[in-house]
């Protein structure tokens, strides 16, 4: 997970073409990618990124994301993908390891000096782009600059920070038809409602009770991580914290040691009742059920992306 000084996210695309009303019964949909349940296969949410492959799959999918978002604004994209063997993998400890929960806990109130598992690449030759952006004048270049990266919010430094562009925001995907966008607003709620719902209670009472044999009274491994991130959060966006580093003051120097005792007994306690792999097993079962339910429109966003 990562930490505030290094919240992002990534999304992945995924493809399929829709089958005709004639089609013998419906389509299996699109195939999740490691990690991922199968509505997080329709709506495009990340799955996990294991190896160099496994990412070089991700920046191809994105870039198809990418791709099609420019196509729509009159541009050609072309992507520049390395090989899996040109691609760096970071030693350091990956989230939710012993070892990164012993040094950072969360990652929240502890800066994060490295993720084990990122992945760093030299960006390989890429003529065609450089012979396709000589082709454009000076105003198309500028309007293929603010389609990929998107308008101008700041320049500071010689630094110019741009939001909104395909590049930002093709990976989402999201169509402009009122229907759709709501179908696909509608799965992403559902997706964040499932640390919620009853079908968890069971397990999170099998955890809660180990977090309580070691004094904690806490409900459920997602609501805990939350609650150091919110809180971690909160504290950064204050701004006030004596001209010195913020996760260098007394307070944030407590919360520190406090998240790592919590997130230690976090994870033992998961380890303990099988949780991890518990909860994945129920997480895709509500995904199914979600995807049963709702296949006809989830199927009718995918065919409005034109994936294919």
């Amino acid at each position: 997970m990562r930490g505030p000084r290094d919240w992002a996210g990534w999304f992945v695309g995924v493809s399929l073409v829709a089958g005709c009303s004639a089609a013998p019964g419906p389509s299996p949909g699109p195939s999740p990618l490691p990690g991922q349940g199968p509505l997080e296969a329709y709506v495009g949410v990340a799955a996990s990124v294991e190896d160099a492959a496994g990412w070089v799959e991700h920046m191809r999918r994105s870039a198809t994301w990418t791709a099609a978002c420019m196509a729509r604004q009159g541009f050609e994209y072309y992507p520049a993908i390395p090989a899996a063997e040109d691609i760096d993998v970071a030693d350091g400890p990956q989230p939710g390891s012993r070892e990164f929960t012993e040094r950072y806990g969360y990652g929240a109130w502890i800066e994060v000096d490295e993720y084990g598992g990122g992945f760093g690449y030299a960006e390989p030759p890429n003529p065609e782009e450089r012979a396709y952006l000589s082709s454009l004048s000076q105003g198309a270049r500028e309007a293929y600059e603010t389609a990929l990266w998107g308008e101008i919010v700041s320049e500071m430094g010689g630094v110019t920070h741009r939001e909104g562009g395909c590049a930002e925001t093709a990976g989402e995907g999201i169509p402009s038809d009122p229907f759709l966008r709501s179908v696909r607003e509608e799965a992403e709620e559902f997706l964040l409602s499932i640390p919620q719902d009853p079908a968890l209670s069971g397990l999170d009472e099998e955890w809660s009770v180990c977090m309580a044999g070691e004094g904690m009274s806490l409900r459920s491994p997602h609501e805990v991580r939350e609650s150091f991130m919110r809180d971690a959060l909160a504290y950064l966006a204050d701004g006030d914290h004596g001209g010195i580093d913020p996760f260098a003051t007394p307070h944030a120097l407590e919360r520190a040691e406090e998240e790592k005792r919590v997130a230690l007994a976090d994870l033992e306690c998961r380890e303990l009742v099988g949780y991890d792999h518990r909860y994945t097993e129920i997480e895709h079962e509500l995904q199914a059920a979600y995807v049963e339910a709702h296949r006809a429109d989830l199927e009718a966003l995918l065919a409005a992306l034109d994936e294919r």
